[in-house]
């Protein structure tokens, strides 16, 4: 169980490299989500672990950039829902083009049975994670 969390800072070094300067890892979380679809920030603080506070210095830190804007609940006023502009899902595309290719990379010496295994073995901490796989 010590090679996840090697992994884990390996992929945050990636992460480090490839954003844009005013884009935090944990930032990138936010415009990962939102890749899914319009959210509330309550739910982007509960998915990534931050309180309503954080993630609203957050929203406003990413809105200011110019990586998602509000849009305001036609039922209810009180209720503001975030989406990625074109320039946060840019953001994303790029994270997702740059991963694979390191991915590539990383496990280009590897023969096709090995790769399986690591896709199975992915797939039990996916599981393991999150009950699907």
């Amino acid at each position: 169980m010590e090679t996840l969390p090697l992994i884990m800072r390996e992929w945050r070094t990636e992460l480090d490299h490839g954003l844009p300067a005013d884009v935090s890892p944990g930032q990138f979380r936010v415009l990962h989500f939102l890749q899914e679809g319009r959210a509330r920030g309550a739910c982007l603080a509960r998915r990534t672990g931050v309180t309503p506070a954080a993630m609203s210095r957050m929203v406003e830190h990413l809105v200011k950039g110019g990586y998602i804007q509000r849009t305001p609940s036609l039922e209810d006023r009180r209720e503001v829902a975030l989406d990625l502009t074109s320039k946060g899902s840019g953001v994303v595309r790029k994270m997702r083009r740059q991963v694979a290719h390191r991915l590539e990379v990383y496990f280009e010496a590897l023969n096709q049975k090995e790769k399986e295994q690591i896709e199975a073995g992915l797939l039990l901490v996916l599981k393991a994670f999150t009950g699907k796989g």
